[in-house]
C-alpha cells in the first residue's frame, strides 16, 4: 500500500514537472482612437462602414515578424467577445514599436452573425502572439457603442 502511495505520488511530481508553461505577453500597448466614423453613438445599418484611425505604442517591442496584430473585437450576447478573422494574417500587422494603423471595417461581415449583440459595442485590441496557437491582449481602445436599426 505504502508503494503504491509513494509511486502516485512520484506520477504527479513528474508529471507537474513536464506540464510546460502558458506563454507569457512580453509587452504591453497604449492605443487610443484618433479618429473613428461613423462616431460613437450613431446608428449603424448592415451597409455601414466602420473608419477608423488608431495610434498605438508597443512597450517592450519585440521585433519578430507576425507578432503583434490589431483586431476588431464585436460584444457577443450572453458576454465576451469575438471577431470574424479566421487567422491572424486576415488582421493588421503592428510592425513597429509606435505608429497609426487605418482600419475600414464592413459592418456586414458581422451584422448577421448569431453572435452579435445589438445594439452593438465594440472595441480594438493589440494582440501580442505568444507562441504558434498562443495569444494575449495586451491593449485595449473602447469600447463603442453604437445603435442599430
Amino acid at each position: 500500500m505504502r508503494g503504491r502511495l509513494i509511486f502516485g505520488i512520484l506520477v504527479i511530481l513528474v508529471g507537474c514537472s513536464t506540464t510546460a508553461p502558458k506563454p507569457r505577453a512580453h509587452s504591453t500597448a497604449e492605443v487610443t482612437i484618433g479618429a473613428i466614423t461613423p462616431p460613437g453613438s450613431s446608428q449603424l445599418l448592415e451597409t455601414s462602414v466602420l473608419d477608423a484611425t488608431l495610434a498605438y505604442r508597443i512597450d517592450g517591442f519585440v521585433p519578430e515578424p507576425d507578432r503583434y496584430y490589431l483586431t476588431i473585437q464585436f460584444e457577443k450576447k450572453g458576454g465576451g467577445s469575438f471577431n470574424h478573422y479566421h487567422r491572424f494574417n486576415d488582421e493588421p500587422v503592428l510592425t513597429t514599436a509606435e505608429g497609426a494603423v487605418h482600419v475600414r471595417y464592413e459592418v456586414a461581415n458581422v451584422w448577421n452573425d448569431q453572435r452579435l449583440k445589438k445594439p452593438i459595442r465594440l472595441s480594438f485590441y493589440v494582440v501580442e502572439r505568444t507562441g504558434p496557437h498562443d495569444s494575449l491582449v495586451i491593449g485595449q481602445a473602447g469600447p463603442i457603442d453604437y445603435a442599430v436599426k
